[in-house]
């Protein structure tokens, strides 16, 4: 609600600066009409409150001025905020409880990133009154334990507490996604994310993890090579590579996609944490997720 808020609110004069704690929510007010996953089974996508539209029909009265002004006037309120971004790292819940959500990510996760990927936080002033903070957490859907961890406990007791505009860097390292680290910790912003840099048959090498929006779409790789209980990178690259492909992903654990192109229509990179399910075959390893694919290309996806 509070990001809401910070969207159609007006910005109050106090003598103290105003930061807004924001974390874990089920859903946000984009702040556009585009959304980064398929909406032709959502009419209602756009509506208040994962929108702006149908504002006052959903019975607002409270920045309705400035909703009738448009997305742009909205959109500049918002970055007139200063927020403290929070996010439980354990937290792949979901509770929303319309479609609308599901065109912002599959869960409360990757419609955090998703967010922060379009309408990136920045902080051009560390001691001024519009730095924003992004802080990961290792906790999961827990207030309690967000408020007690280090993040939790800086934004409120080390940040400006004397009235000194000091302020604590981002918390939480390594970093998920470009533009997820306003105030970075120089000590800690070069610290290396986990990734996959090995070469695979045929050259391939590791792309991130995608969406596969099918059946809304078409697959995001044309050919589904296997579904096999023994599932690993080596096999599935391997296999897709044998076959003449040049793009190959691993998607549910089990299934191994094959493709020379990908549909630009079904993939969209996301953050790598969408992809959490260990290969049958070598659990030490990551074979996509539920409509997530790890993907692996001799060099960048060509897109059809």
């Amino acid at each position: 609600m509070l990001q809401r808020y910070a969207a159609v609110g007006d910005k109050l004069d106090t003598e103290s600066p105003v930061v807004l704690w924001i974390a874990n929510g089920d859903s946000w007010a984009w702040l556009s009409d585009y959304r980064p996953l398929n909406i032709p089974d959502c009419p209602t996508y756009n509506d208040y409150r994962e929108g702006f539209a149908q504002f006052v029909e959903y019975g607002m009265t409270y920045g309705a001025n400035l909703v009738a002004q448009g997305l742009d006037a909205i959109k500049a309120n918002f970055d007139s905020k200063q927020i403290a971004w929070a996010r439980a790292l354990q937290d792949f819940g979901d509770h929303a409880s319309s479609c609308a959500p599901q065109t912002t990510g599959q869960d409360r996760n990757e419609r955090f990133f998703f967010f922060m990927k379009w309408f990136q936080p920045s902080c051009p002033d560390p001691s001024g009154t519009n730095c924003d903070t992004v802080d990961l957490v290792d906790a999961p859907h827990d207030n309690g334990q967000m408020f007690h961890s280090a993040a939790g406990l800086a934004r409120l007791f080390t940040d400006n507490f004397y009235g000194d505009n000091s302020r604590a860097y981002d918390f939480g390292y390594p970093r998920k996604q470009q533009g997820d680290d306003p105030f970075p910790d120089p000590s800690l912003a070069n610290t290396p994310g986990t990734s996959n840099y090995n070469t695979y048959a045929g050259g391939l090498t590791y792309q991130g993890c995608w969406t596969d929006q099918a059946p809304t779409t078409a697959q995001a790789l044309s050919t589904l090579l296997y579904d096999n209980s023994n599932n690993t990178i080596e096999a599935c690259t391997s296999g897709c590579a044998d076959s003449g492909y040049k793009v190959a992903g691993m998607s549910d654990a089990t299934k191994c996609w094959c493709g020379n192109e990908v549909s630009s229509a079904s993939a969209i990179l996301t953050v790598d944490m969408q992809c959490k399910s260990p290969c049958p075959g070598n659990t030490a390893q990551i074979c996509g997720g539920i409509q997530r694919l790890s993907l692996f290309s001799s060099g960048y996806p060509t897109f059809v």
